[in-house]
C-alpha cells in the first residue's frame, strides 16, 4: 500500500463512518462467537494479533481487551501503531510470520487479502498462528466487477467472492462460522460509480462531511444487527468469520 494511504488513514480512521462501522462489525461478531473462557471483563485475557494493522485504529480499539501483536509490510504501520500506544508490531512479509504457532485466540485481517499476491500462503499462517478454538476474522473487497483504479492505486491484487474465500479458508482448515457479503446499502453506489467513472475512481480514503459520515455510520450500524441474522447476496466488501478446530 503507497505510503500516503498510510498517511491518511492515520489522520481519519478514528471517525471515519466505515472505518468505525467496521470495528463495531468485528467487535459484535467477536463477541458473539469469541471462546467461553476466559472472560471478556476483566483485564488483557486474550491474545489478539492483526494481520497488517495499517495505521492501527483496529489494534488499538481491540487492545482494551487482550494482549495486541501486529504484523505489517511497512515501517510505516510500525510507527503509527507506536504513535497509538501499540509497541508489539513488526516489520514482515505476508509469507512466513515469525510468531510462534498456536499463539492467538483472535486473528484479524482488515482489508489486507486483497494486497497479497498469493493468499493461501497468508491464510496458511493465519491458521497456523491460531489456537485450537481460536477465531480468524477477515474483511476483503468483493467482486472483480467492482474493480476501479482504486484497487490498482491501493495495490490490491484481486476482489472475492464468498465462494472464492470460503475455497481458502477451507484450505486452510477453518471452519467457517458467517460468510457474508457487507456494505450492502451503498453497494448500489459503488456500483454506479465504477460504471459511471468506467472504473476510475479518485478517493482512496472515502471521506465525507460530518452528518453525511453519521448517517453513513448509523445505516452501517444498522446492517451490522441485521447481519447476525441474515446474509446479503451482494455488497461491497464480504465478512468472514472462523474458528480453528
Amino acid at each position: 500500500m503507497q505510503e500516503f494511504i498510510y498517511h491518511d488513514l492515520y489522520a481519519n480512521e478514528d471517525k471515519l463512518w466505515r472505518s468505525v462501522s467496521t470495528r463495531n462489525m468485528l467487535f459484535e461478531f467477536w463477541k458473539k462467537y469469541r471462546l467461553a473462557i476466559p472472560p471478556l471483563c476483566q483485564g488483557r485475557c486474550y491474545d489478539i494479533f492483526e494481520l497488517g494493522p495499517g495505521a492501527g485504529a483496529t489494534l488499538q480499539f481491540f487492545n482494551k481487551y487482550g494482549k495486541v501483536s501486529g504484523l505489517d509490510t511497512s515501517k510505516l504501520s510500525q510507527q503509527y501503531c507506536l504513535a497509538r500506544g501499540i509497541s508489539n508490531v513488526m516489520v514482515s512479509n505476508a509469507k512466513t510470520f515469525p510468531l510462534k504457532s498456536k499463539s492467538f485466540d483472535l486473528c484479524l485481517a482488515v482489508d489486507v487479502i486483497e494486497h497479497i499476491e498469493s493468499p493461501q500462503q497468508a491464510i496458511n499462517e493465519l491458521y497456523r498462528v491460531c489456537r485450537p478454538g481460536g477465531l480468524v476474522m477477515m474483511v476483503i473487497p468483493a467482486f472483480q466487477f467492482l474493480w476501479s483504479d482504486r484497487d490498482v492505486r491501493l495495490d490490491h491484487y484481486h476482489r472475492y467472492t464468498t465462494k472464492e474465500i470460503r475455497i481458502l479458508v477451507g484450505n486452510a482448515g477453518f471452519e467457517v462460522l458467517k460468510l457474508s457479503y457487507i456494505n450492502f446499502f451503498y453497494f448500489p453506489i459503488l456500483w454506479s460509480l465504477v460504471k459511471i467513472k468506467k472504473g476510475r475512481l479518485k478517493t482512496d480514503v472515502a471521506t465525507v462531511p460530518g452528518f453525511l459520515n453519521w448517517v453513513l455510520l448509523k445505516f452501517l450500524d444498522v446492517e451490522t444487527s441485521l447481519l447476525k441474522r441474515v446474509y446479503f447476496p451482494l455488497g461491497c466488501s464480504t465478512l468472514l468469520v472462523a474458528k480453528r478446530p
